[in-house]
C-alpha cells in the first residue's frame, strides 16, 4: 500500500475538458500530491496546502474529513502501512 494513498486527492475527470483542460488538471493533481507529500514529510504548517486546495476549488475542510475517514478506515482494517513515510525524504 502505498503510505501516501490515505492522504491523496484524485483527478477531477469532467466531460467538457478538452486536451490542455486535461493536462492541466493533470499538472494540478501532481502539484497537490508533491504538496502534500512534503508537507507529512517536514512537519510543515499546512496552511500551504490548505492555500493551494482552496486555490484549486477543492474544500480543504472536506479534504480533512476525507483524510480522517481514510485514517480510521486503515486503522480499523488493520491496513499497515510501510515505515518509509517517516523517512523525511522531500519530493523535489
Amino acid at each position: 500500500m502505498d503510505e501516501f494513498l490515505v492522504f491523496s486527492t484524485h483527478y477531477r475527470e469532467n466531460p467538457d475538458y478538452n486536451e490542455s483542460d486535461s493536462l492541466a488538471e493533470m499538472e494540478q493533481l501532481c502539484v497537490r500530491q508533491r504538496i502534500i507529500q512534503n508537507c507529512i514529510l517536514s512537519g510543515n504548517d499546512a496552511d500551504i496546502l490548505f492555500d493551494l486546495l482552496e486555490e484549486q476549488d477543492i474544500d480543504s475542510a472536506e479534504y480533512v474529513e476525507t483524510v480522517e475517514q481514510n485514517v480510521n478506515f486503515v486503522i480499523n482494517q488493520g491496513l499497515i502501512l510501510t515505515p518509509s513515510v517517516w523517512d523525511n525524504q522531500l519530493l523535489i
